[in-house]
């Protein structure tokens, strides 16, 4: 009996993992129906975005996304006029390696707020915001109001950023984003 119950668990655990090796980084996005309406997909800018596109030639980049075992990510852009959604999501082998990479987008954002006030304009406010395991959201205090919400969720990195459409319904986005990510993960 006890045979039978060690096979069930083992089964489940291979289960879990083969599903959880199948997740499909588009699904972690936002999708059109989630966006308010008038917001139209830009192509141009909605895609996966393969850990070599990523990287782009910086050998910065490459060593983080192998450190972090970054699996693949997709980022899905929404216009309207001047306002502007961008809903990204980065699916990672382990929770480690997803904290690795929240941790460096942190930094980076840490040192864009120095670039930015050594160039005479103002930094971004950061505030924290109870989503997933960790979340930051960066706020510009000038018109246009651009936000930028990261966050992990066990293996998953999100991110919403908007142009012109405020701190509050960024929020609205990234937990929307959230239950898409839950849901996917299962």
């Amino acid at each position: 009996m006890w045979r039978l119950s060690v096979m069930l668990l083992v089964a489940a655990v291979l289960a879990t993992a083969a599903s959880a090796a199948t997740v499909d980084a588009r699904v972690l996005v936002l999708q059109k129906a989630n966006v308010p309406a008038g917001f139209q997909v830009d192509e141009r800018w909605t895609r996966y975005w393969s850990n070599t596109a990523w990287a782009h030639g910086d050998s910065k980049s490459r060593k983080l996304l192998t450190s972090s075992g970054r699996i693949s990510g997709y980022a899905a852009t929404y216009e309207k006029g001047t306002a502007a959604i961008v809903s990204a999501a980065h699916l990672f082998r382990e929770g480690d390696g997803a904290h690795v990479f929240y941790t460096a987008e942190h930094a980076q954002q840490k040192t864009l707020n120095t670039e930015r006030m050594r160039r005479g304009g103002r930094a971004y406010r950061r505030e924290s915001v109870g989503l997933g395991d960790e979340a930051s959201l960066y706020r510009s205090l000038e018109t246009p109001t651009f936000t930028l919400l990261l966050w992990r969720t066990g293996r998953v990195v999100g991110g919403v950023s908007t142009w012109g459409l405020g701190r509050d319904r960024t929020v609205a986005l990234a937990r929307v984003q959230q239950r898409r990510i839950t849901d996917a993960l299962g």
